[in-house]
């Protein structure tokens, strides 16, 4: 299985249940393009993630944040 390093940014100031998910093979990438960045609001994730866009819900069952895929939810 190959590790896959994502890290997370909120989208927009109002609702932070958007979520862009940008994920890299090697962490070092990972690495260089948080160095380059501006702000510093990108956060690296714990179970990494496929990039795109995402819909962050509340699992109560879970009692956890799970995160669905934006095209998933538009029907």
């Amino acid at each position: 299985m190959k590790t896959l390093y994502s890290i997370k940014n909120y989208v927009g100031h109002s609702g932070r249940n958007r979520v862009t998910v940008k994920a890299f093979k090697y962490a070092d990438n990972m690495h260089k393009f948080l160095t380059k960045q501006s702000d510093n609001n990108w956060k690296i994730m714990q179970e990494p993630v496929k990039s795109g866009v995402y819909f962050e819900q509340y699992d109560s069952t879970a009692k956890a944040f799970k995160l669905i895929n934006i095209k998933a939810l538009a029907v």
